[in-house]
């Protein structure tokens, strides 16, 4: 199965590519290519790609802009939505990060929003008002008006005096969204811009409010689970004894792509003994019982390096 991996590995390889040609087409880039694309506190592009084919599939087809589509997408008035559902460290976040590094020069601006409540919600939506110059920063400033100004901007009106609407092509990322209802304020009603949430939230429970099309984001099956270890321990569980034990291990971490990054710097270390096992078992569980939610990979305590998808 390690070649597959490789196989992987050279297709999300391969892909980048067809897209940086594609960028080179003036058709296929933003309009406007003298001015700087504003963006705002989008996260490291990750150095390896792990590719799950029917959730990138699935995203692309209903975000990724097409060269002959373009020009009269970002004429109308149509917002297009995608929600990448499911648990803690499943690896929602990095499935957005990589569509964001892949896609992000088709568009004349990108957002990444922490929307786990409603203030990081009114502060994102400060600090784009400051980039977008809808609001100076020196002077004495309203957040509920920032949030106002930035939400018609997306809608077309493109500055507190503006007299007409101009859409242009924008992305959102609505990151580690709690509570969709949080949104509803934020969310833009027309405009010519994508939105992408990724939320532990249902896909049910998402369509409700907004209706966006999404996916279900599932844990690594066992297979899939030991091609990704073995990309990240260079082919260290070669030996019969070692495979065992660390299918052991990954099953009882039920796929999870967060637990299994920590299962591969134990083997990295060389900690992969019988003790190593059951040390990693009781940390496991005291995960587990713990009340703090699971962080979503990449976090705050793991380096963005994988890009899980």
């Amino acid at each position: 199965r390690s070649s597959d991996l490789t196989a992987s590995l050279v297709a999300g390889l391969t892909m980048r590519e067809s897209f940086e040609e594609a960028r080179t087409s003036p058709a296929s880039g933003p309009s406007d290519t003298s001015k700087p694309r504003p963006e705002y506190n989008i996260p490291p592009k990750l150095s390896l790609f792990f590719a799950r084919d029917k959730i990138q599939q699935s995203l692309e087809a209903v975000l990724q802009r097409s060269n002959a589509r373009q020009e009269a997408l970002y004429a109308s008035e149509h917002i297009r939505t995608f929600a990448l559902c499911g648990g803690g460290g499943i690896g929602k976040t990095c499935i957005a990060t990589n569509f964001v590094h892949t896609h992000k020069d088709l568009y004349d601006a990108v957002f990444w929003v922490n929307a786990d409540s409603v203030t990081t919600l009114f502060y994102a939506y400060s600090e784009i008002a400051f980039l977008l110059n809808l609001q100076d920063r020196s002077k004495p400033h309203d957040m509920v008006e920032c949030q106002r100004r930035v939400r018609a901007w997306l809608c077309g009106w493109n500055g507190p005096e503006a007299s007409s609407r101009e859409n242009i092509p924008w992305l959102i990322v609505f990151d580690h969204v709690t509570n969709p209802e949080d949104l509803r304020e934020f969310w833009p009603n027309e405009g010519g811009g994508d939105i992408l949430i990724t939320t532990r939230c249902s896909l049910l429970d998402t369509n409700e409010f907004f209706g966006q099309l999404g996916i279900e984001v599932e844990p690594f099956d066992k297979h899939v689970a030991l091609d990704f270890l073995r990309g990240l321990t260079n082919e260290q569980l070669n030996e019969p004894d070692r495979l065992v034990k660390a299918t052991e291990i990954a099953e009882m971490l039920g796929g999870s792509p967060l637990a299994l990054v920590s299962l591969s710097r134990l083997i990295n270390q060389g900690y992969l003994g019988q003790d190593g096992v059951e040390t990693f078992t009781r940390r496991r569980i005291s995960l587990s019982e713990s009340t703090q939610p699971l962080p979503d990979f990449p976090g705050a305590t793991i380096d963005p390096v994988v890009s899980v998808v």
